[in-house]
């Protein structure tokens, strides 16, 4: 295409009124090339750098950082510091090349390449959607983010951590709704049906209380509410020996009757089939008038934190037990280990 020589000054003038970012930098001995076609300048395309040849990216990466609107992040980058976009304060869009190893981006925003944590929200975006997978927001990710947009933001991130994955997204073993019905995921990619004993008998419980469609989360949720509404509660003063867990476990779920004992052996082989290490504590309670009784509860870890669920409490005397930081003396009840099972299939 040829053009007169007022044209180009023209272009050339349009070209540095808008600020239109040139770079040709050495970094670590390689360098960056930010790629600008004049036709699409014309076109007023959105300000764009493109580092396909870097490797790495800091807050000092970019000149003129301020004047960035789009950022795509080449396949060779390996390494992005906490900081680097904190003063791209017009960016709108971020996009990775399917290539990288390391990053990705989904709907303008930048993530680790399992898109678990968000490590940056473009200040200048507007609205963006956050993935399900998305648990932990990185360090400056949402540097420069208007106030409740950055609160919107912080509310789903922390509700995908608290509900946990999806099913194909668990790593552990658990059981799995599939078109043939309840099967076992052995954690490495391996469907098998279950067939007999106490997982048969669970799964049914599971299969009963849940859907495909509910997050790890809400499974546990819906399961323990469940075992309280479906299960007699009855005392039981002493504590059992042996190896005791899977017996009540199976006598209170399939007889809908169980004591303290029954019933978080019972929930905590429900949660270690969806998933969750969970383990069965016995020990003492004491109660804010200092009375105390031996009893059992249950200790599930939910990333990466273990809380007590206490569904025999719960159904005797009506208090909410969901998931108690350990640390807490909740209604006034103290509890004192003396013994923990762990429970796996």
């Amino acid at each position: 295409m040829i053009m007169k020589k007022d044209c180009i000054k023209a272009l050339k003038k349009w070209i540095l009124r808008k600020k239109i970012l040139r770079i040709n930098k050495t970094l670590a001995g390689k360098t960056a090339v930010v790629i600008l076609a004049a036709f699409l300048a014309v076109l007023n395309t959105p300000l764009g750098s493109y580092a396909e040849e870097l490797t790495s990216i800091n807050v000092n990466t970019f000149s003129n950082p301020d004047s960035i609107t789009s950022l795509h992040i080449g396949k060779n980058v390996n390494e992005i510091s906490s900081n680097s976009f904190v003063n791209m304060f017009n960016l709108k869009e971020i996009t990775v090349s399917a290539n990288n190893r390391y990053f990705s981006s989904y709907d303008g925003c930048l993530y680790d390449k399992n898109q678990k944590t968000l490590l940056c929200f473009p200040q200048a975006r507007n609205s963006a959607y956050i993935p399900d997978s998305v648990v932990a927001i990185g360090q400056y990710a949402l540097s420069g983010v208007q106030s409740d947009l950055k609160k919107q933001i912080e509310t789903t991130v922390a509700y995908n951590s608290e509900a946990g994955g999806e099913e194909n997204d668990i790593t552990t073993p658990h059981l799995v709704h599939t078109a043939s019905g309840l099967m076992w995921d052995d954690g490495h990619g391996n469907i098998v049906s279950v067939n007999d004993g106490l997982l048969l008998v669970v799964a049914q419980f599971v299969d009963d209380n849940t859907t495909s469609g509910m997050r790890q989360n809400e499974q546990l949720k819906s399961c323990y509410k469940a075992l309280i509404e479906d299960v007699a509660y009855n005392d039981y003063f002493y504590s059992p020996t042996g190896d005791w867990t899977k017996e009540k476990a199976l006598s209170t779920i399939t007889n809908k009757s169980g004591d303290a004992y029954g019933m978080s052996a019972a929930f905590a082989y429900i949660a270690s089939s969806l998933g969750y290490r969970s383990r069965v504590m016995v020990g003492i309670i004491t109660d804010s008038e200092g009375k105390s009784q031996s009893t059992a509860w249950v200790q599930v870890e939910v990333d990466g934190t273990y809380y007590i669920f206490d569904p025999a409490m719960e159904k005797n005397l009506g208090y909410d037990c969901y998931k108690i930081p350990l640390s807490s003396d909740s209604n006034g009840i103290s509890r004192t280990n003396s013994a923990s099972y762990t429970v796996v299939f």
